[in-house]
């Protein structure tokens, strides 16, 4: 009896382990889809059938994975999940597609890719997700809709263009490298930083208490609106070229900047609570269009700037 019992405990043991602590699987055999167990190895090059990969499990994409040009992974189903996901391969140019835009890549970990990859899909989600510290390179590629829907931080450790950009969770966003992105949706106390070239092909949506800092260093546009409100805190430290501003409630601060806005628009309506602080300081505001704001509400403006 009591052997046995150990011998339970060992099994439970391992169980265990692995869920916390996950396993790493290697891409095996060429094109294929993420649900085939097939295409998993636990070794590089090895044998397939280990499964499929779980949120705690890393996947590694080697020179093994593929034998010949062109090959392709095929996310096939709702949810793909990995923890960190690992490209080295440095021949036959493999490609990552989806058999649907519905579809979601969740990664809970480092996303490590390289130019020699073929080309990587739009027409699927990309989730960050998770705690903790981790880095995204692109590998030069192109991304559809992003999401982080995690309370981690992040950072791009390569120039990175990207779809719609939508932030759920309190996560920290550190842009180190140059970012193209279309539409932002804020709906969380994130905090965003800006520290390079930030080109916003879209509207910059704020509905939280975020803080977005686009730093001395981050310049670039926003083709669209920046839209604040929710309380959100943005800071504009280098000059910046924006289509409109619509600014409801929070505080926006220009930094001894020169801004080249098309309109102006401070009019929420009748909600005292939309508390409005504009920092203009020693700023120049080239304003091409109106510039409208509502009275007998809470704005404060701080001036000594000029605008036309």
């Amino acid at each position: 009896m009591y052997p046995n019992f150990r011998f339970l405990i060992v099994i439970f043991s391992l169980f265990i382990s692995q869920t916390i602590f996950g396993l790493d699987y290697y891409w095996v055999g060429g094109t294929g889809n993420w649900s085939d167990v097939s295409r998993w190895s636990l070794t590089d090059g090895g044998t397939g059938g280990a499964g499929v990969p779980g949120v705690n499990d890393n996947c590694f994409f080697t020179n093994s994975s593929f034998s010949a040009v062109n090959q392709t992974v095929t996310i096939n189903i709702a949810n793909a999940n990995c923890n960190n996901m690992t490209w080295s391969v440095t021949t036959n140019s493999p490609n990552f597609a989806s058999t649907s835009g519905a579809n979601n890549l969740n990664l809970y970990g480092n996303l490590a890719m390289v130019s020699t990859q073929g080309t990587w899909t739009t027409s699927m989600n990309v989730y960050f997700m998770g705690t903790g510290t981790k880095t995204i390179n692109s590998g030069g590629k192109n991304f559809g809709p992003v999401f982080f829907a995690g309370t981690g931080t992040w950072s791009n450790t390569a120039a990175w263009n990207t779809g719609s950009i939508t932030v759920s969770q309190a996560a920290t966003l550190n842009f180190v490298n140059n970012v193209n992105t279309s539409t932002w949706n804020i709906t969380a106390p994130a905090t965003i930083n800006f520290s390079a070239l930030a080109t916003i092909n879209g509207d910059f949506n704020t509905s939280s208490t975020a803080l977005v800092d686009f730093q001395p260093t981050s310049t670039g546009t926003i083709s669209s609106g920046l839209n604040i409100n929710g309380g959100a805190t943005v800071n504009l430290q280098a000059n910046r070229q924006i289509g409109y501003i619509y600014f409801d409630r929070g505080t926006l601060s220009t930094n001894g900047t020169t801004q080249t806005w098309g309109s102006f628009n401070s009019s929420p309506c009748c909600d005292n609570s939309m508390v409005r602080v504009l920092n203009l300081g020693s700023s120049t505001i080239n304003c091409s269009n109106s510039w409208t704001i509502r009275e007998g509400q809470l704005l404060t403006v701080n001036a000594g700037t000029s605008h036309g």
